[in-house]
């Protein structure tokens, strides 16, 4: 008797046991930050993930508006741009297949502000500007998931110079096309 109730509370601790360590292992499985590598200190600024960046800058009482955008495509990136100085106006398009290293460029600038895992935090500022143009980053991840940051919102310090960066990377591009 004494054997088989050792045995049976033995049986009883190594159940409950695989039953604490397979409920662990779901919730690392399940809740785990997806920005998080298998290193200590490394992080993934999702800029792999990265398919598209677009730039739209308008509004204001002229109403002009500028329009960036680039694609991911295969073996090349896809660019287009848009600028109608005033309403009503005759708008400027380009459309223009360029090379892959820009799109890179792109990467780049996330991977160095980590600007994607920030896109959420961003707040209001307290003081609007009415009747103001408008700037919004919008960067398209694999999935559709889709993550933009606005002029007249306040982000993360790391996200400082994020616009400027943005903006003259596409004049950069723009000028070669």
């Amino acid at each position: 008797m004494k054997g088989s109730k050792i045995v049976r509370i033995i049986f009883i601790v190594l159940l409950a046991a695989a039953v604490i360590l397979m409920g662990v292992a779901m919730y690392f499985k399940l809740f785990a930050k997806k920005h998080i590598l298998d290193g200590p200190g490394m992080i993934n600024t999702r800029e792999g993930e990265l398919i598209g960046v677009s730039y739209y800058y308008g509004g204001g009482m002229e109403g002009s508006s500028l329009y960036y955008n680039i694609k991911y495509n295969d073996t090349t990136a896809l660019f287009e741009y848009e600028y109608c100085p005033t309403n009503g106006a005759q708008a400027e398009t380009a459309n223009k297949e360029v090379s892959l290293t820009h799109f890179d460029d792109f990467r780049q600038i996330c991977r160095d502000t980590e600007c994607l895992l920030y896109a959420h935090d961003g707040k209001p500022m307290e003081i609007q500007i009415l009747d103001a143009p408008v700037a919004t980053i919008t960067f398209t991840l694999e999935g559709g998931e889709m993550l933009t940051f606005r002029g007249d919102y306040e982000y993360p310090s790391n996200c400082n110079g994020l616009f400027a960066a943005v903006t003259t990377l596409f004049e950069d591009i723009q000028n070669t096309v």
